[in-house]
């Protein structure tokens, strides 16, 4: 049996069917959200897969294909996914 683990994303070698403990999931993007300062919802729109790669998340997004709508989706239910606005922040932060 997996058990959930604190911050178990650090480590270099993940259990078997770690990322299958829906809490495991909520774990990571609550601590994730905290680290690139996510205080609502929306401020997810300005945060992109990379940033959930770098920071220990990559074996994760594979497991939403790698996408993070739909990654955000799952892990919070009353996520505004609005895909038009998703990709018209990401073109906005190119342009700077």
């Amino acid at each position: 049996m997996v058990r959930t683990y604190l911050e178990g994303w650090k480590f270099s070698v993940l259990p078997k069917g770690f990322w299958d403990i829906q809490k495991n999931r909520r774990d990571f993007f609550d601590w994730l959200g905290k680290q690139v300062g996510v205080h609502r919802l929306e401020d997810w729109y300005k945060i992109d897969i990379q940033q959930v790669w770098e920071r220990g998340g990559y074996s994760l997004s594979k497991y939403y294909c790698g996408s993070l709508p739909h990654a955000l989706k799952n892990i919070y239910a009353d996520f505004p996914t609005k895909s038009v606005f998703w990709k018209y922040v990401k073109e906005v932060d190119k342009d700077y």
